[in-house]
């Protein structure tokens, strides 16, 4: 019983990001020129942050039939995800942050620990 990680080390210009994921997660991923890694999950349920002090501004932007939200930390570390309204994630993008994904696609987000 393993878990799987999607990461992106380019933390040196404050875009990297690790997403953990559960056993069973099923998920097709590739890798940008610019070093991003793009990934394709089959269902995200909900989007949930663990320690809100590390918040420093967040968005909420209404689209016709779409919901976004933007939310910074205070590492500059960023996360932003869309749904429509049905419910359905349309997009979600997390950089300088760390994350885990639980087999029902229920994403916790943080920064992760400095290190020297």
């Amino acid at each position: 019983m393993g878990r799987y990680a999607v990461t992106s080390t380019n933390r040196t210009a404050g875009r990297g990001a690790t997403l953990t994921m559960a056993p069973g997660i099923r998920y097709s991923a590739y890798t940008a020129p610019d070093g991003d890694i793009h990934s394709e999950f089959p269902h995200i349920r909900s989007v949930g942050i663990r320690d809100l002090t590390q918040v420093v501004d967040h968005r909420i932007n209404q689209v016709f039939d779409s919901v976004g939200h933007y939310v910074r930390f205070s590492n500059g570390g960023w996360l932003r995800y869309m749904f429509d309204r049905r419910g359905n994630m349309v997009e979600f993008y997390m950089i300088g942050l760390d994350g885990i994904m639980s087999v029902e696609g229920d994403i916790t987000v943080w920064q992760p620990h400095a290190t020297t």
